[in-house]
C-alpha cells in the first residue's frame, strides 16, 4: 500500500481497471463500461487497454467458420468502439509458430490466428526478444504498420530497455 501511495502522488491522472474472466467479455460490454463510466462517472479514459484481443468473444456473431473471421470480427467491433469514443484502444496478440521461433525479427504475417486482425488495425508494433537482448535488458520494437504516414526512415525499429523486475520500460535515449 505504501508503494502504491508513493507512486499515486509522484503520477498524474488515473488507472481504471476491470477484470473479466477469459471468453466472457465483449466488445459490447467494453462499450456499455465506457458509456457507464461517461454517465456516472463524468469521464471517458484517455485509451483502453485490452489484454489479448482474441480472448474476447462476439455477441453480434455466435459461431465462426475459421480463426481468420473470429479475429476479423472481433477487431472490427473494437475498432468501432475506438472510433465511437474516439480514443486508441490497444490490444496484444500471440505470433504464430514462425513468429515464436524468430526472436531476431517479426514481421506483419507473424501474427497469430487471423492476419484480418493486422488487416483491421490501424497501427502496430512488434515486439521480440533474443537470448543475447534478454541478457542486455532489452526489447526491440518494430513499426509493423501505420495508417497515420509517421513511417520516418531509420526509425521504423528501436530498442528499449526493460527492467522486468519492476515491470518497466525504460527510455534509452
Amino acid at each position: 500500500k505504501h508503494r502504491l501511495k508513493e507512486v499515486h502522488e509522484k503520477t498524474k491522472g488515473e488507472l481504471f481497471t476491470v477484470e473479466y474472466p477469459s471468453g466472457s467479455t465483449t466488445p459490447t460490454q467494453i462499450e456499455l463500461l465506457l458509456e457507464d463510466l461517461k454517465v456516472h462517472e463524468g469521464f471517458i479514459p484517455d485509451v483502453v487497454l485490452i489484454d489479448y484481443l482474441t480472448l474476447l468473444r462476439s455477441d453480434t456473431i455466435k459461431s465462426f467458420n475459421s480463426l481468420y473471421s473470429f479475429g476479423k470480427v472481433i477487431a472490427e467491433e473494437v475498432r468501432g468502439i475506438a472510433s465511437k469514443f474516439n480514443i486508441p484502444i490497444i490490444s496484444s496478440v500471440q505470433t504464430n509458430r514462425t513468429g515464436f521461433r524468430n526472436q531476431e525479427d517479426i514481421e506483419l504475417s507473424d501474427i497469430a490466428d487471423s492476419f484480418a486482425i493486422a488487416q483491421t488495425a490501424d497501427w502496430s508494433c512488434g515486439v521480440v526478444q533474443s537470448e543475447d537482448m534478454d541478457q542486455k535488458n532489452k526489447y526491440l520494437f518494430k513499426l509493423l504498420k501505420t495508417r497515420y504516414s509517421v513511417f520516418i526512415k531509420g526509425i521504423n525499429r528501436f530498442f528499449v530497455g526493460v527492467d522486468k523486475h519492476l515491470q518497466r520500460l525504460i527510455n534509452l535515449d
